[in-house]
Order: C-alpha cells, then sequence, then structure tokens
C-alpha cells in the first residue's frame, strides 16, 4: 500500500532530516527532487541529496519541529523550526510538499527566517501550595477526562512536572543563587494534583481541576532543546479559573546535552541523544539512547550499568540518573571518531536533579 502523502513528508522530516537517514533518499524522494525558489529551480538527483543531507546533519544536527503539518492527497504544507548543535543557531520557515505515489517530487521553499515562529497559547498550573506558573505550550488536546500537552523543557519550569511525578524534592542552596533540587522515584511519592487553564487566543478557556499527571516522556537531542509531552487525568470543563499568569520573564531553556554510560566504575561511552519516559512514582522508566562508545562493540557494551542522561547550560542542569538494562538495536554509525550505537533501555526507577536558581 502506498504511503499517503503526510505519512511520506513526516518520514522526510523525522527519518531523513532528524535522524540524518540519508539511506532513506531512493525511497522517499524523487530522481530528481525539484527546489523551488524565488527566481530559482534546482534539480537535485539522489546522490546530491545525500551529500546535502550528510553535510547538515553532520555539520549542524539539526532537529526540525513544525507547527503546521497538514495537507491533501498530493500537497502537504509544513510550518517548521529548527534548532542544532548550536543552540544559538534557530530558524524557522514554510514549504510546500507534492508527493506522488509515495515520493516527494518538488519542493517549494520561502526564504529561512532566523529565530521561531511565533505561539499565542499558554498553559497555567497551580499545584496545591497555590503557586502559578505560565507554561508556553507547542501543542494540547485536552478532553473530558484527560488528555496530553506538549510543552517546551526549560530550567525555570520542569520542576513543576517532576513534582505530580516523583514528589517534592529535597532542595540545598550551593551558593550565588543556585539550588539544587534532588527528586528520588518512590512509590510512597504522593502524586500531586494541578489545577490546568488551557489558554488560546480567540477559543474559550478549558479548565481541568486536580489533574493527575500520569506520565511523561522527553526527547534529548544533540542540542538540548526539546519538548516534553505530559500525560493528565482530570475533569476539564469550558469556563475560566481568572486570568492566566503571565510568562515567566525569565527562563532558561537547556541546551548541551550530556549523559554518561558506566559500569562498575568504567565508562563506557558518552550519551549523544535519547529519550526517557517515566509513569507515576518513576516506575517503568525507559526509552531510547544514542551513546558514543570509547571502545568496543554495541553487543558488548549492551547490558546491566548505570545510565545519566540530561541537559546542561552553564549553571543550570536537568540530570536523570537510573541502574538501567541496555538492549542493543540494529542501527550504528561508525566515522573517524569511533561507532555510535543506539540502545533501548529500562530501569526500574529514576532519580533527578535539578540545577538552577528559580524552579521548585
Amino acid at each position: 500500500m502506498t504511503r499517503s502523502a503526510l505519512e511520506t513528508v513526516t518520514l522526510y522530516i523525522e527519518r531523513i532530516w532528524n535522524e540524518g537517514r540519508d539511506d532513506l533518499i531512493p525511497e522517499l524522494c524523487a530522481d530528481p527532487i525539484v527546489r523551488h525558489d524565488p527566481n530559482a529551480l534546482t534539480a537535485l538527483s539522489h546522490a546530491e541529496q545525500k551529500a546535502r543531507i550528510r553535510h547538515n546533519y553532520d555539520e549542524l544536527r539539526p532537529l526540525f519541529t513544525w507547527e503546521v503539518l497538514a495537507g491533501d492527497d498530493r500537497h502537504i504544507t509544513l510550518v517548521w523550526n529548527v534548532t542544532g548543535r548550536d543552540p544559538g543557531w534557530r530558524l524557522c520557515g514554510i514549504e510546500i510538499f507534492r508527493v506522488e505515489d509515495g515520493v516527494i517530487t518538488e519542493v517549494w521553499n520561502l526564504p529561512y527566517a532566523e529565530g521561531r515562529w511565533g505561539q499565542d497559547r499558554i498553559l497555567a498550573a497551580r499545584a496545591e501550595d497555590g503557586v502559578a506558573a505560565a507554561f508556553p505550550i507547542v501543542s494540547a488536546g485536552l478532553g473530558a477526562d484527560g488528555g496530553e500537552v506538549v510543552v517546551p523543557v526549560d530550567a525555570v519550569h520542569v520542576a513543576r512536572w517532576l513534582r505530580p511525578l516523583l514528589g517534592n524534592p529535597a532542595s540545598e542552596a550551593l551558593g550565588d543563587g543556585v539550588w539544587e533540587h534532588r527528586f528520588a522515584a518512590s512509590d510512597a511519592a504522593p502524586l500531586e494534583p494541578l489545577d490546568l487553564l488551557l489558554a488560546e487566543r480567540d477559543r474559550p478557556d478549558l479548565v481541568m481541576a486536580s489533574a493527575t499527571v500520569t506520565r511523561m516522556a522527553l526527547a534529548l537531542a544533540p542540542n538540548g532543546l526539546v519538548n516534553a509531552t505530559v500525560t493528565v487525568t482530570g475533569s476539564s470543563v469550558a469556563g475560566s479559573a481568572g486570568s492566566a499568569p503571565a510568562p515567566a520573564g525569565k527562563t532558561v531553556r537547556l541546551s548541551r546535552t550530556t549523559g554518561r554510560w558506566e559500569r562498575a566504575g568504567m565508562l563506557i561511552g558518552t550519551v549523544v541523544d535519547a529519550s526517557v519516559a517515566f509513569g507515576p512514582g518513576g516506575a517503568d522508566a525507559g526509552g531510547r539512547v544514542a551513546i558514543r562508545l570509547l571502545d568496543g562493540s554495541a553487543e558488548a557494551a549492551a547490558g546491566a550499568g548505570q545510565l545519566t542522561l540530561g541537559w546542561k547550560e552553564g549553571g543550570n542542569a536537568l540530570l536523570f540518573h537510573a541502574d538501567a538494562e541496555l538492549v542493543a538495536t540494529a542501527r550504528s554509525f561508525s566515522d573517524e571518531e569511533g561507532v555510535e550505537a543506539i540502545f533501548t533501555w529500562r530501569a526500574p526507577g529514576l532519580r533527578a536533579t535539578l540545577l538552577n536558581d528559580r524552579a521548585a
């Protein structure tokens, strides 16, 4: 069965661009693919497309997200943001794809612009302590019994999503305005309910009282600019819980992915990117992780060990720690610096450490 136009373009962004899978170009792109720019027309062969992807992926490690990805059975509109290895590099743009028989044949490109597309949605969260925090949101789907919200991860607000899952942290002042907040997964950790207010321009407010966070999933990219998907349950109604608080004046977007895979105190490799998902109390934590191995094969690196992964920016950091089990997958990448292998991981519990001067 031929892929739909939407499935084809989604795979093109997520696999070819975000993962550097230039081997999928013959499957998803025509030879040549025709690129339309203002006052310019370029036809790129498969070999030229592969060279373009390989150069951009190796040099920039781009991570595309989108505000709009929609269309019909032949044309798809993509409104995108992209970040990269350098956290200061941010672009946004619009592209139109023509797809025929599951293959992209043409692309229309507007000139790219620095920055990100503006967002006019706010998710306001109020915990039992009565302190309100406003989150910019990427997307939200809240129904009568709960739903999902996708929120950017930043050093100021991420603790508000960790507390309902892992309980209140043990906090200690480290000096110079920096605090260390230590979250420990525990079956006894109470799930802290939240009151949520979803405010969107030109739409009625949606209020969810006593919402419980039942799952949280995050994806680490090499540049650390990621979003979190939070699953909540509760009862939502259209109405108003009062005006939403203004977004915080200062947020510190975590920008550099970091992490280690160790066994018996010995470093086996460093984390390149990863995903982490965990449920109430930190139970059933797991995900996927790409590791730059110091030596040896992926099979030798698999097994039990100690996994640390997270983000850093200056004096701000968010780190997850677990005694984990790694299973090697079939995917690996080799270059002059060594082997980068992908694993799935699972851990019975998760601990988290947050360093910053505002959160929690």
